[in-house]
Parts: structure tokens; sequence; C-alpha cells
């Protein structure tokens, strides 16, 4: 995609509204967000979520012009080759799409028709400068910031990239915008859940009763708060 094209989208991005057409499809869903760094959890939770109630939970199949990937899971990516990008692009100009991003270091599209979300309640790992207009697209929204040992995450993302230190890089980067965007929430906005590590069941229970409405534990949320503190601390001193 040429650069013309990727700054005019990410000029677009930042006032786009799926028509009226396209919000009426999804006009009785629930999306829940998780918004995380990669390694840091995501794929698994929500696959744990989607198992506690697969009748009512599922997770979004969002389209991306990059390349797959190989831990990628293609019930979860619609891989758009090439030439079909213009289709994409033509498709956002016509506000056919729910949502789009242009990611802040690749200049990917990620983005989201209708038919993306197939359940009663959606999940979806999606970008920080997404949130807000989602927000306001759904009649429901709920955002999980998903947290976990900095440590061991940096473990995870260095196993990862492996081999790959210019990616490892970019992952950190993206992690520092992803984990400041989550400190700079209202405690309202945003539940912070940690990512207990070996008990990825017991982490989806306590997301599954967020989604249920169960209350707060406001001390839990500022111990979160803290990890991810720690997180950003450490980001800063290995980037």
């Amino acid at each position: 995609m040429n650069p013309a094209t990727i700054a005019k989208l990410s000029q677009l991005q930042k006032t786009y509204v799926p028509s009226a057409e396209t919000r009426a499809e999804i006009g009785n869903k629930t999306l829940v967000m998780f918004v995380a760094p990669s390694a840091m959890g995501k794929t698994t939770i929500e696959n744990a979520l989607v198992e506690l109630n697969p009748a009512q939970i599922g997770r979004t199949r969002s389209f991306v012009t990059r390349a797959p990937r190989p831990n990628d899971d293609p019930n979860l990516y619609e891989f758009i080759s090439p030439e079909k990008v213009s289709q994409i692009v033509n498709d956002i100009a016509n506000r056919r799409v729910v949502q789009f991003a242009i990611h802040p270091t690749t200049g990917d599209i990620y983005g989201t028709y209708p038919h993306s979300f197939p359940a009663k309640i959606n999940l979806l790992d999606t970008l920080s400068q997404v949130v807000e207009p989602l927000r306001k697209t759904f009649a429901q929204t709920l955002t999980i910031g998903l947290v976990t040992n900095p440590e061991i995450w940096l473990s995870r993302l260095r196993e990862r990239y492996a081999g790959d230190p210019k990616t490892f890089i970019k992952r950190l980067n993206e992690a520092r915008i992803s984990v400041s965007w989550q400190l700079n929430q209202h405690p309202n906005d945003v539940f912070l859940l940690q990512n207990i590590e070996g008990n990825y069941a017991q982490t989806a229970e306590n997301a599954m009763e967020f989604i249920d409405g169960t209350p707060i534990d406001q001390l839990i949320q500022n111990e979160n708060r803290q990890m991810l503190r720690k997180c950003l601390q450490l980001i800063k001193e290995v980037a």
C-alpha cells in the first residue's frame, strides 16, 4: 500500500463512523475489547472465555492486509491479498466496515465488517486507538486491559521473536503505546485483568465475572495498575 493511501486512511481513522446501515447490522451485539501488548496472553484468555459459554460468546474475525504469521489462527483473521486491498479501501470510503485501524509501526490495515461479529457477546483484541470509535459504534461495550508479571511477559516476547531483533523492538514500541494508554484511562473505563501464569482458566473466570457485571475490587485494580507501571519501566529499560 502506497504512503499516500496510508496517510489518507490514517487521517480518516480519526473521525471514521460507519454508515447507519452498517451500524444497524450490529445493533444488538455486545463487544468486549482486549487491549494488551503482544505475548500478554490475549488469544489464550479469549479462547478460554469462549469455552465457558460457547452459546453466547464468540471471537471476532478481523480482516488484515499483512501476511500471515506462523502462529496465526486462520479462523480469527481474514488475510487480504495485495490485489484486494483496493476493495478494502473502497469499503472504508463508503463506510461499509465497522471499524479499521492503521497499525502504528507497519502501516497494515486491520478492521471488521458486520459479519465479523457472529455472537451475542463478541471478543476482540484491538489496538488502543480503535477503542473510542468502537465505544461510539456499539450500544454495549466493555474494555479489558490484560496484565501479567512483567519479567515473564518479556521472556515470552523474547522467545516469540528470537532471531528477529527488528520485530522484537517493534513489538516493544507497540507495547509501550498499549501500556501507556491503559495507564492513562479512567479506572471506570478499563478493567485491568491479571493473566495468572499457569491458571488461565481462573483468569477467564475472572473476566467472565466482569462481563456478567460483578462489582470490581478496586484494591486488586490498583495492584494490577502497579504491575503495568513496572511493565512500562521494563520496556523503557530494554528499548
